[in-house]
């Protein structure tokens, strides 16, 4: 996956601290689609689809017209869900939609910073997401997508340390 030590480990330090922040639908989802990763990682594929479904139906609720205010801390936390789900995908070898998600993630990318001059705060959630940008240009190398987010515009303009996505350059289209 991507580098994370007990000092900078961004699944305990950030994602951990978004679930306990609040206690909505968006919280929630987050919360299940965590749920599902570590019990897919315990052969409870039963269990695992279940937190899936619960992490989906939350997701819906808080992405519904109208629900919650949008904030930058919402929009973090569908982001980190949406990356969740892409990871709960590239480990289960049954759901193949792991693109599907890191499309959502680049979506929920673009409404964070839809300047593109914003500094990202959150280092781990964007090398998270670069990450599995690169794996998805080794996956599909010809793969086109519309209004694509600029990702290396975004790696110039944050504070991210790049060397820990395991290559410096992203992948050009």
């Amino acid at each position: 996956m991507i580098s994370t030590t007990q000092v900078r480990n961004g699944f305990s330090k950030d994602l951990m601290q978004m679930v306990l922040s609040r206690g909505d639908t968006a919280t929630r989802a987050l919360w299940n689609s965590m749920m599902a990763v570590a019990a897919i990682h315990y052969s409870e594929k039963a269990v695992a689809l279940t937190y899936m479904t619960n992490a989906f139906r939350w997701l819906s609720a808080s992405l519904s017209p109208g629900r919650n205010a949008n904030t930058m801390e919402l929009n973090e936390t569908h982001f980190a869900t949406c990356m969740m789900l892409c990871t709960y995908s590239v480990f289960d070898e049954t759901d193949s939609h792991w693109l599907t998600h890191l499309n959502g993630a680049k979506s929920m990318l673009q409404k964070l910073y839809p300047d593109h001059k914003k500094h990202i705060k959150a280092d781990f959630l964007f090398t998270w997401f670069l990450y599995h940008e690169v794996l998805a240009c080794f996956a599909q190398p010809l793969r086109q997508a519309n209004n694509c987010l600029d990702v290396l515009l975004l790696l110039k303009t944050s504070d991210c340390d790049s060397t820990l996505v395991g290559h410096d350059k992203i992948c050009s289209e």
